[in-house]
């Protein structure tokens, strides 16, 4: 089962937040507006969620350098 991140209110703060990839993100104060903005959040693509410290930041730009090798180098290396 995937884990999804969910949007939750800090009463203390009064604010409306979802955790990406280790991270709050403010929403807002208000709840329709921080739904909409989660929303848009969980709408865009992949590659923008991607910690910069994550093994596929590091992987990608390998791959991308393995392909000046040998064909049958970068194809080991993808799978």
């Amino acid at each position: 089962m995937s884990h999804f991140p969910k949007p939750f209110y800090k009463k203390a703060r009064g604010v409306w937040y979802v955790e990406i990839n280790r991270r709050q993100i403010n929403l807002g104060p208000d709840k329709a507006e921080a739904f909409r903005h989660y929303h848009q959040l969980m709408g865009q693509s992949r590659e923008q969620h991607v910690a910069p410290e994550s093994l596929a930041a590091i992987i990608d730009p390998f791959l991308e350098w393995t392909q000046n090798r040998a064909p049958d180098t970068y194809e080991w290396y993808r799978y």
